[in-house]
């Protein structure tokens, strides 16, 4: 069961753990990696003194660089044969030897990526009403991933000794993509996805009635009453709004529905189930805390009560569904999964396989690596002058979230011989950059993230000179915690990139219009939009003709942080398989790619098998 190589190494590597070995040694011995991924911030391209290029390039890979294009230095960092690299190279100067053993480095400590398609290599077929309000890539992703789910639960059930998979557990489900797929044919397996947010589970619901996962409910009415009744209720001002008008736009950081009551006892919670043929998909409202998976397990309807509501051929109602009965715990043997769950979500994921007695394994994709959090409390910087600390980031990384990275007790124990600190840390920048996918970059989206990339960076530039945040070089953890909190800007439409005139009045209107991340109050977000406006557009101009010819090392920087957190990448990854192998309960486990980077870089699966006798 499972691949020959236990994690997707090259072939350099004799072992698994010689390659742990050295991957360790090199995240925290390499002063040019911890620089590049944690030790600097692209916000401090322009306010840094001497500039931010001069400081962390060594001269003779920026008199390289000045030779070369920026697509030529993405050949050379990711494609280009570095045993000829000085003959094969674009540029009349040869690359710095220093140079090319850094970029072998990290290309022999990064994960290999590649998608095993001995299968065929087409997207397995997914159902055009299951595949309704799928993206191409959701597609790929779910088609792939599916397919692989299944043959994972088979095998399990045909290993001799092991208990067969009873449900599919997917943390995280979302609009029910992948547990709708799994539950539809050829697969029709018992799937259930959890949800901590209700209009995710309205919403899903709605799509199992359109995949004719459910009948369609009917509803039937007098429709002269009802239009007299909604015309009646909008001159009296009793209509219900179609959408709220409090909470129009506050998406994302802003606005959450609610979470389910963990403290309500769950055999007294709704049940959400569709239901045709072989295949079901349950939905459980829960939002988790940890890896205890015992509140789902318990709202789990038995395999009797599934075969009761399979033969009904209209919607059950609410109070019929209620009364199906639920599953005795010892009946399950639930295969936890979740495509792309975020930061910690993965880490209860992978502990439910020891906290939940009935999770027989897991199978779980990572993504959003900055939305770890930090367990060890703060890493140190290599160059502490290159990244000024905040207390945002400070209180984050001070918080020692036993959830948070690292996971096994492999780099919390890790002694650094640089520091002598105990255990592997890596702070939010680092994590940001590990979820960057540079093998994909080509010209023309390249030339235009690293526009918006300049434009940010030269804009933080403002900032600064406008007394509106401290330069890095002052701004110190005991700087006022409003004057030195990020200013989160996100994005903006693309019309505003069209020159950096056009870019700052954009901002400064979405300034203004407070519609930023909740740590930036109103009353700052209006002062940064004041300062702005009181800006000339000759004024924003000169920004751009003094500091435009940096462009290009703002590139060089940015491309070379993104390819080396390709071994930060692999760390956080191995971090996690490494728990696994740790645990006596988990017989086997491994990493693998599961679809194509090139459509989903973020695409390898963490797997865990527990013990046939646990």
């Amino acid at each position: 069961m499972g691949p020959d190589k236990l994690l997707p190494i090259s072939n350099q590597f004799t072992s698994t753990d010689e390659y742990v070995v050295q991957l360790l040694d090199f995240v925290v011995t390499s002063p040019t990696l911890t620089t590049l991924c944690g030790g600097v911030h692209i916000l401090d391209f322009f306010t840094t003194e001497p500039d931010l290029y001069s400081s962390v390039i060594p001269e003779s890979w920026r008199q390289f660089f000045s030779t070369l294009d920026i697509m030529d230095l993405l050949d050379l960092l990711m494609r280009d044969d570095l045993s000829n690299a000085e003959t094969a190279n674009k540029s009349a100067v040869a690359p710095p030897s220093d140079l090319i053993d850094y970029i072998a480095n990290v290309r022999r400590l990064s994960l290999i990526r590649t998608f095993d398609s001995s299968r065929g290599g087409q997207t397995p077929r997914i159902a055009r009403d299951v595949a309704l309000g799928m993206t191409t890539k959701k597609v790929h992703e779910v088609g792939h991933f599916s397919r692989f789910i299944h043959d994972l639960s088979s095998s399990i059930a045909s290993e001799g000794g092991s208990e067969g998979i009873t449900h599919l557990i997917d943390l995280g489900s979302g609009q029910g993509y992948l547990p709708r797929t799994l539950a539809s044919a050829p697969y029709h397996h018992a799937s259930i996805g959890v949800e901590s947010r209700q209009n995710n589970i309205d919403g899903s619901k709605s799509w199992d009635v359109m995949a004719k996962l459910a009948p369609k409910p009917k509803v039937l009415r007098d429709k002269k009453v009802f239009r007299a009744a909604r015309a009646a209720a909008k001159v009296d001002g009793t209509a219900t709004p179609k959408s709220d008008p409090s909470v129009r736009g506050e998406r994302g950081y802003f606005y959450h529905p609610g979470l389910p009551e963990a403290q309500a006892d769950p055999e007294r919670e709704d049940i959400h189930v569709s239901t045709v043929g072989k295949g079901s998909v349950q939905y459980v409202s829960h939002f988790l805390v940890d890896g205890d998976l015992t509140r789902v397990v318990r709202q789990v309807i038995s395999p009797s009560a599934l075969a009761q509501a399979t033969s009904i051929d209209r919607p059950l109602t609410q109070e019929e569904a209620n009364a199906l009965s639920r599953a005795v715990p010892t009946e399950i043997s639930a295969l936890v999964i979740a495509l792309h769950s975020c930061g910690n979500l993965l880490h209860h994921g992978l502990r439910s396989l020891l906290l939940t007695p009935s999770v027989r394994a897991v199978a779980m994709v990572g993504c959003c690596y900055n939305l770890l959090t930090e367990r060890l409390g703060p890493p140190s910087y290599k160059i502490p002058g290159l990244r000024a600390p905040n207390a945002r980031q400070e209180s984050l990384e001070q918080a020692q979230d036993q959830h948070g990275f690292p996971m096994s007790d492999r780099l919390c124990k890790y002694n650094n011989p640089m520091t002598g600190e105990i255990g592997v840390r890596l702070n939010i920048t680092a994590r940001m950059m590990a979820v960057q996918a540079p093998q994909n970059w080509g010209r023309d989206d390249s030339a235009a993230f690293f526009t918006r990339h300049y434009y940010r960076a030269l804009l933080q530039r403002i900032f600064v000179d406008q007394g509106l945040i401290p330069p890095p070089s002052t701004q110190t953890s005991d700087t006022s915690t409003t004057n030195s909190s990020p200013v989160i800007l996100g994005s903006l439409p693309a019309r505003a990139y069209t020159s950096f005139t056009t870019y700052v009045r954009a901002a400064a209107s979405k300034l203004a219009r407070h519609t930023l991340h909740p740590s930036m109050p109103s009353s700052r977000g209006a002062a940064f939009a004041a300062a702005l406006d009181a800006l000339s557009d000759d004024d924003i101009a000169a920004y751009d003709a003094r500091f435009g010819a940096q462009k290009k090392h703002l590139a060089t920087v940015w491309s070379l942080m993104a390819f080396s957190a390709g071994a930060i990448e692999a760390l956080i990854v191995t971090d996690r398989w490494l728990w696994l192998t740790e645990q006596p309960q988990v017989s086997r486990a491994w990493v693998q790619s599961v679809f194509d980077y090139a459509v989903s870089p973020r695409n390898m699966v963490v797997v865990g098998i527990k013990r046939a006798d646990e």
